[in-house]
């Protein structure tokens, strides 16, 4: 039985990318569901049960931001964590290069601009050559052919 390789290597590119996107939500999800173990018993403890102490604490207490934890279950979160961590844009990637593109807009600016330079040099060089071989007759002295 002969496979082709392209086939081969497809299967297991396709393969390997599986393999690390499950281990990627198995990550996430155990880190999602400690998280959702200790947002629950931040609800129960004596700061979110007695308003008292709520208001004493002020900005200092997360049982919003516990309750904000507990709506989602730590599935969904990790599939939206993977689908992060899968997103182009992902993790602020999008403003990352933003802000470098900003830093280094005259080092881009003279990179172009030596490699337009580079290609219109190129471009008469060639054009350059292209008369002459006319010129020659596509022949050089001695009889030898310039093609």
């Amino acid at each position: 039985m002969h496979i082709p390789y392209y086939k081969l290597t497809l299967f297991i590119v396709f393969l390997s990318a599986s393999i690390s996107i499950v281990q990627r939500y198995h990550d996430h999800w155990l880190e999602r569901s400690e998280s959702a173990e200790s947002a629950r018993l931040y609800l129960q403890s004596d700061v979110c049960s007695k308003a008292e102490l709520r208001v004493q604490l002020g900005k200092w207490q997360r049982c919003a931001e516990s309750r904000y934890e507990l709506r989602i279950s730590p599935s969904v979160r990790a599939l939206y964590d993977v689908l992060e961590d899968l997103s182009i844009c992902g993790h602020k990637r999008c403003e990352a290069l933003s802000t470098w593109i900003t830093n280094y807009k005259y080092f881009i600016f003279a990179f172009l601009g030596a490699t337009l330079y580079c290609c219109y040099e190129f471009y008469r060089w060639n054009h350059q050559m292209q008369m002459v071989n006319r010129y020659m007759g596509g022949t050089l002295p001695g009889g030898l052919l310039v093609n």
